[in-house]
């Protein structure tokens, strides 16, 4: 931005800030000693703005004349690419770490079964290391899958755009691991790839074996209560007729001779009746609606 009235006869480091008095006899025995030298440096245009420059400087005599021919060229662009391939660089070691920090397993894969990219959950989910992950392909990790599966969910991920399905992984001891896979199909650099977030369904098929378990418990406690209810109802109604039956055998052994014949059968049938009852109430205990005695008792009584 300046006339050139303005530049000649000034000082080099009027112009170029980054170049002291100093700095400038240094280069000056530098560029001489060499003959050439390349260097970046900044100048300050009349602006005021800081200019990125690469300077390329050669030492002549020119009929005993020592001079220093410079040619300066802006490399502001070249500054910004290579700032915008920094940043780009470490937003990608940005990502790259927050994905081996994920819970979910990551992986990227072309479609002739080439892993071109897995996290560190996928890692250690299965038990491989990346470089034995990159040495397979991907259906010699899913059992399910062969080549021809490959290439036809492939190609259905691809045609959808994004796809969710459960497959099973295998882990490097032989262990398949299920797991919920969500596929979304994209391209990069002119390259097409399948990216899937999976899932571990171990926690939850457990959660449901759980809760299968459960349900099965609950109903046959169900089932027992209604053959409580069931056998409560029975014993109560034939405990009522084992009363009947109780009472009118004593009275007919009250009635009878002392000496008849009739005395042990009818005692016979007390006996008996004395015995259901007592199981009736067991039944109605067990049903809820009895209770318990709980005692000392002799075992060799009940036994003998």
């Amino acid at each position: 931005g300046y006339d050139r009235r303005e530049v000649v006869g000034a000082k080099v480091w009027n112009t170029f800030v980054s170049i002291s008095p100093q700095r400038y006899r240094e280069l000056w025995a530098l560029v001489k000693k060499r003959g050439t030298y390349l260097f970046e440096t900044s100048l300050i245009n009349k602006s005021g703005a800081s200019v990125p420059v690469e300077v390329g400087a050669s030492h002549i005599d020119f009929g005993g004349l020592e001079i220093v021919f410079a040619i300066a060229r802006d490399i502001s662009a070249r500054k910004a690419s290579d700032q915008a391939l920094r940043d780009s660089e470490e937003r990608l070691r940005l990502t790259r770490h927050a994905l081996d920090l994920a819970q979910d397993i990551v992986s990227i894969m072309d479609a002739d079964g080439n892993r071109l990219y897995v996290n560190e959950t996928f890692c250690r989910f299965t038990g491989r290391t990346r470089e034995e992950i990159f040495a397979t392909k991907v259906w010699e990790t899913n059992p399910p899958l062969n080549e021809a599966r490959y290439r036809a969910l492939w190609e259905d991920v691809r045609r959808r755009g994004t796809m969710s399905f459960e497959l099973e992984m295998l882990a490097r001891n032989g262990e398949r691991l299920p797991v919920e896979v969500n596929a979304s199909f994209l391209t990069f650099d002119g390259r097409e790839a399948v990216c899937t977030i999976s899932r571990d369904l171990s926690p939850r098929r457990a959660a449901e074996q759980e809760k299968k378990r459960m349900e099965e418990q609950l109903r046959e406690t169900q089932k027992l209560e209604s053959l409580g209810v069931l056998a409560g109802g029975i014993a109560h109604d034939f405990n009522n007729l084992l009363t009947g039956i109780l009472g009118h055998a004593s009275l007919a052994r009250d009635r009878l001779p002392e000496q008849h014949e009739l005395h042990e059968s009818l005692a016979q049938i007390e006996q008996s009746s004395t015995r259901a009852a007592e199981l009736c109430q067991q039944m109605l205990a067990y049903a809820g609606k009895g209770r318990f005695i709980v005692g000392a008792v002799d075992l060799s009584k009940l036994v003998g």
